[in-house]
């Protein structure tokens, strides 16, 4: 029995070591500006390690895929996994600067501004509280303005801009007819990470639960997959042009 017992120990740190050398691999290509083969390295190790990897590995892994992304959008949403699904973790404190810092660059200060303050009050340890304090400190006044633009009723829209104009395809989860239903999902979907929205279409009597919106297909494929690998059964709309708000 004691020998059976060390067989089996013997082989689980065997497949940790082989996951943690694989992603040395992408490690290594990525610090000598070989991005391409880690990504490609990084891909292989996602379909056949990843399955039985320890919960440090995939961390890691979920930052190198971030870190290799030329996309933000999409490393953000990496980020997000990282934040939500390890709160702690060793590679968190980096994703929420990251995030802080995209969500700034699109932007965004109000979304920036709490990625940075969660930052500064969950990891009283991490060495990138000094950038988010000076951040928030730099930018205190336009914060303080966003949020209270926030609060005040936007007026409505005068125009439509070019990138809505030309969106054409989203990501949906599912469509029901109830819209409690719908609801339920898209609470779901939020927490995992992804900005969701209800909406109808033409011919349709269904409310549609949706994220993304782009004018490229693959963009709105690259989101699907990664959807799907959270084990949500996601599809490509092609009609966002014909979306009708709910509520």
């Amino acid at each position: 029995m004691i020998a059976l017992v060390l067989l089996l120990a013997t082989a689980g740190l065997g497949v940790q070591l082989q996951a943690q050398e694989g992603l040395d691999a992408v490690d290594a290509l990525a610090s000598a500006g070989r991005t391409e083969e880690a990504r490609a390295t990084l891909e292989w190790w996602w379909e056949d390690d990843r399955p039985t990897a320890g919960r440090r590995d995939r961390q890691r892994a979920l930052w190198l895929r971030a870190v290799l992304t030329v996309d933000p959008s999409m490393a953000g949403l990496d980020y997000q996994r990282l934040v939500l699904g390890y709160p702690g973790g060793p590679y968190s404190d980096d994703a929420l600067t990251r995030l802080g810092f995209i969500s700034a660059a699109d932007g965004n200060l109000v979304r920036a501004a709490d990625f940075f303050r969660t930052l500064v009050r969950d990891y009283p340890r991490s060495p990138e509280r000094r950038s988010a304090r000076a951040w928030l400190s730099e930018n205190e006044a336009a914060v303080e303005e966003a949020e209270e633009a926030l609060r005040t009723p936007a007026p409505p829209p005068v125009e439509t801009t070019l990138s809505e104009a030309l969106a054409r395809y989203a990501v949906q989860l599912g469509a029901f007819l109830s819209e409690e239903l719908a609801e339920r999902l898209m609470v779901l979907v939020e927490d995992a990470g992804f900005t969701t929205r209800l909406v109808r279409v033409r011919e349709s009597t269904l409310i549609h639960v949706r994220t993304g919106s782009y004018a490229d297909r693959a963009a709105a494929v690259e989101l699907m997959r990664r959807i799907r690998e959270l084990g949500y059964d996601a599809t490509i709309a092609a009609d966002v042009a014909q979306e009708e708000p709910v509520g």
